[in-house]
């Protein structure tokens, strides 16, 4: 789908946001140019980029290239710096006033998102930074920590080792919880990595039951996703939410949980999964965030995550949904 886009240093409704761009991906109104501002933006070529330039009194400057040797060349027309396209890219995403897309941005639920990071674009994930970019508009970066990796496939996403890999998001404080939430990655797992708990997927807080504040791993003896979620003292440790069917090897699925104040949910693939009935909710205080292990050293992913949505609210099914249509042929879903 073609998106719209808006130079601007404000958050705005249906829309995702870097640096001091604005880019519609709702299929609203976004009104005529000449009153709202937004104008159509172009469907970058198949391997190539659309770099927007804004250079003030809403003048901007557009510059299409075909592919990454283009971009070089173009770079001194737009003010980046660097010898290789990798450069150029990791150049723009420290700008305000410079964006650089390489594929169309997808319909996906804006309405109470606090975090989005997106692997497969290099307004995200510049390929070759150790910073993955939120495009929420609350600018909840992560740091790439002891070495996950970009991987090409499926437009990209970030490989972590199983050993020592993470990405530290920080503590945050949209992104507690604790008064109902939504949590959805599309992810893969390369091995179980072991028998015990591990291959977290994203995990607030630190080490013991009452310290996972929330945290969604491999739950221990199967091979099956679980929830847990802790008020700093009580937690569903191992009566949380487990998916009914195991997690298998090598394959890209798409998980969300919901997490208000009587029921905790999964779904898989934009299906309902499983529900617990649970009053316990994430402690309010400050704890870290983190994506391939728990808030503390332990439970690392051998695995792959292509992106990430944190909302402050429970998504409906039919939100949920939305957003899987919207993303799943990427990943052959």
């Amino acid at each position: 789908m073609s998106n719209t886009i808006k130079y601007s240093t404000q958050t705005e409704n249906n829309t995702l946001k870097k640096g001091d761009f604005v880019i519609g991906v709702n299929n609203v109104d976004y009104g005529p140019t000449s009153e709202t501002g937004y104008y159509n933006t172009i469907t970058p070529p198949s391997g190539g980029y659309v770099v927007y330039k804004n250079r003030g009194d809403n003048q901007r400057s557009i510059y299409v290239a075909e592919s990454d040797e283009e971009l070089v060349l173009l770079k001194d027309d737009f003010g980046a710096t660097g010898s290789t396209a990798n450069d150029v890219l990791v150049w723009a995403a420290q700008q305000d006033d410079v964006l650089i897309i390489n594929n169309p941005l997808d319909n996906i639920v804006t309405d109470g998102l606090q975090l989005y990071f997106d692997a497969g674009l290099t307004s995200s994930y510049p390929k070759g930074n150790t910073k993955w970019y939120d495009l929420s508009g609350n600018n909840y970066d992560g740091i790439l920590t002891n070495g996950p990796e970009f991987d090409n496939n499926n437009q990209g996403n970030i490989l972590f080792d199983g050993s020592n890999d993470f990405i530290n998001i920080g503590s945050k404080p949209n992104l507690r919880l604790h008064t109902g939430g939504t949590i959805c990655i599309f992810f893969k797992w390369n091995s179980y990595n072991g028998t015990s708990w591990s291959n977290t997927l994203i995990g607030r807080g630190g080490s013991g039951w009452a310290n996972h504040h929330y945290i969604l791993f491999k739950h221990s003896q199967t091979n099956r996703l679980h929830l847990s979620v802790s008020n700093g003292v009580t937690a569903m440790a191992s009566g949380g939410v487990r998916s009914t069917f195991d997690i298998e090897l090598d394959r890209i699925y798409y998980v969300v949980v919901t997490i208000d104040s009587t029921v905790k949910k999964m779904y898989i693939d934009g299906q309902f999964n499983k529900q617990v009935n649970s009053t316990i909710m994430p402690i309010s205080t400050s704890s870290t965030v983190s994506l391939g292990r728990t808030g503390s050293n332990g439970y690392y992913l051998d695995g792959n995550i292509y992106n990430v949505k944190i909302y402050d609210r429970v998504l409906s099914s039919e939100e949920i949904l939305q957003n899987y249509n919207a993303q799943k042929s990427r990943f052959g879903l």
